[in-house]
């Protein structure tokens, strides 16, 4: 077994990244309206992504279960960047699941 150690805070994120939500004065995300939701929703490229509940949902399929993980890591930095964090789901050793929502 791998020993526990504390995970490293990230750097602290000074500009703006999330254009949809939007960030308040005290770097707080700030959440869109059900109408804002609604119109960002729509404005996606059709048959990408899927509206379930309060959850955007996308699914993906590797070639095999390295490459299932490698999107997955590819997939971090750039959620972190941007300030949000999907739950990310591999299923049947290859089939990627990104579900992004609000934890607010």
């Amino acid at each position: 077994l791998i020993p526990k150690r504390p995970m490293a805070e990230p750097p602290e994120k000074k500009e703006k990244v999330c254009h949809s939500c939007g960030l308040d004065d005290r770097g707080q995300s700030t959440l869109l309206d059900a109408d804002g939701a609604r119109a960002a929703f729509a404005a996606l490229p059709e048959n990408l992504w899927t509206l379930e509940d309060k959850r955007l949902t996308r699914k993906f399929t590797a070639k095999n279960f390295l490459q299932a993980v490698a999107f997955v890591n590819a997939v971090a930095p750039v959620a972190e960047a941007a300030r949000h964090h999907p739950d990310i789901h591999i299923t049947n050793y290859r089939d990627v699941e990104l579900v992004l929502f609000t934890h607010s």
